[in-house]
């Protein structure tokens, strides 16, 4: 939720307010909710959410208390994550509004398909061998990137065992993030280490 008392709305540049208007309905329209529940939730969250019959702004808000962030922060993070809006928009909306950038608690691995290096944090943490075929390692990587790193996620075209193969064939050599198959074997999550 956006929170009035954290802005001065009429030292706000008309084309700042209506941008963070858009970016606020785009993420609590409907589709922006199935985005949020599927990006920023594990399964099991997800679910009791959906139980819990939470709107909009109750799963932004919830997210946001969780990664210690609150109001236009909340806001634009939680865009970021879900693909709506990238880092350098952020720097100029939290510049115009004279608010720190937020430190992302959320940090996510990036992974490059074409170079099949594995980062996080500005680090390379594994390297893939990238195949014209994408094995399985691959098909977990790209699924993760392609839904912006989720805590965790289905992997379209990979049996159980081979998930648990392919979890443990991306685990070698791997430092500072681990992967789990969770949720009797369909699914693959990621959790950074301390």
């Amino acid at each position: 939720m956006i929170y009035v008392d954290q802005l001065q709305w009429e030292n706000i540049p008309c084309d700042v307010r209506d941008e963070l208007g858009r970016i606020y309905r785009a993420l609590t329209s409907y589709t922006g909710l199935r985005l949020m529940l599927r990006r920023l939730f594990s399964l099991g969250e997800r679910t009791e959410l959906i139980k819990s019959k939470a709107c909009a702004d109750q799963v932004l808000d919830l997210w946001g208390r969780r990664n210690g962030l609150e109001g236009v922060l909340s806001l634009l993070e939680a865009a970021k994550r879900c693909r709506m809006i990238d880092a350098a928009h952020i720097e100029w909306l939290c510049s115009e509004l004279e608010l720190r950038t937020p430190s992302t608690s959320s940090v996510t691995p990036s992974w490059n398909p074409r170079s099949g290096v594995l980062a996080f944090e500005g680090e390379t943490i594994r390297n893939v061998k990238v195949c014209r075929s994408p094995t399985n390692v691959q098909r977990v990587l790209d699924a993760f990137d392609a839904d912006g790193w989720p805590a965790e996620i289905a992997v379209p075209g990979v049996t159980d065992d081979r998930l648990h193969q392919a979890r443990h064939r991306l685990q070698k050599k791997l430092s500072r993030i681990a992967f789990s198959v969770v949720d009797g074997g369909r699914r693959v999550s990621w959790t950074a280490q301390t």
